[in-house]
């Protein structure tokens, strides 16, 4: 859930071998190659990109992964605690 505080809701999902020129998202993925990074992102988004590739290489290539829902994520973005975190930042 993190990222989608830190890195924004619906991580792009760039098709493979489609050029990232002119997107904005400080994080792209892209299925069966990697990630790409923005390299202007701040300190916390970088350590964010690199926490959420640390824990996505330890799930096994046979296992589902859940996405969370447009929903979820908005909950998410409209909790009480995040809604103060934005506050004090």
């Amino acid at each position: 859930p993190d990222h989608v505080i830190f890195l924004g809701p619906a991580l792009r999902l760039l098709p493979t071998g489609a050029g990232a020129a002119g997107e904005t998202a400080p994080l792209l993925l892209v299925p069966g190659i990697g990630a790409l990074r923005r390299r202007d992102v701040s300190p916390a988004v970088a350590a964010l990109a690199r926490c959420l590739a640390d824990v996505t290489g330890r799930i096994a290539g046979d296992r589902p992964i859940r996405v969370l829902s447009a929903a979820e994520e908005a909950e998410l973005l409209g909790w009480d605690a995040e809604k103060l975190r934005q506050a004090v930042r």
